[in-house]
């Protein structure tokens, strides 16, 4: 199965605490080209958002598959 990973970096004038406040919500609309998106959970309680972006009529579904709050990182995958 192919794979794809994605690590994004950025500066904040905000403070580490106030920024994962922000990120750790996996289902917050924080991209400027998401048209909406919406929290759900999986048949074993998995959590997941659904949304779409950039006005395209396509959904798409992600799947969060690691949370550390702790380290302040988060994993999810593309279902």
């Amino acid at each position: 199965m192919a794979g794809e990973t994605v690590h994004c970096t950025s500066r904040s004038s905000a403070s580490p605490d106030a920024v994962w406040a922000y990120v750790r919500d996996f289902a917050r609309p924080w991209h400027p080209v998401i048209d909406w998106m919406a929290a759900e959970f999986g048949p074993k309680g998995e959590v997941r958002r659904r949304f779409a972006a950039g006005g395209e009529d396509k959904t798409y579904l992600e799947q969060l598959t690691y949370l550390s709050h702790s380290d302040r990182v988060l994993g999810y995958t593309v279902l």
